[in-house]
């Protein structure tokens, strides 16, 4: 009998879910935590919680593009109906409803 045949190889210690209940991990632990726990690379702690951290930054980047484009097409939206509304109101302004829009959407454009 070999000597890596009578010691078992330490297993992770982390926890996962799947096939609907909690398992240990399985894979061959590579670190160790200050836990005095044995880990695997995907499941150690600190790199655990650094791909977190890093889909939190990404999502809050995503989010932070999304509201300000919200907020972009809405005051394009508000201009475009404050130059329908001119152009209705005041129809011996000899401009067309097209002008109109197109101007309004170039002042917000420039604002930015």
């Amino acid at each position: 009998m070999s000597k890596s045949a009578d010691v078992a190889a330490p297993k992770c210690a982390a926890q996962i879910w799947g096939n609907w209940r909690y398992h240990p991990c399985g894979n061959k632990a590579a670190l160790r935590h200050t836990d005095e726990q044995d880990y695997c690379r995907t499941h150690y702690p600190p790199n655990v919680d650094e791909r977190k951290r890093k889909r939190e930054e990404e999502r809050d980047l995503r989010w932070a593009v999304s509201r300000e484009r919200d907020r972009r097409n809405a005051r394009i939206r508000a201009a475009g109906l404050r130059a329908l509304d001119d152009t209705f109101w005041a129809p011996w302004s000899g401009s067309t409803v097209a002008e109109e829009i197109r101007a309004a959407l170039l002042v917000v454009e420039v604002d930015e």
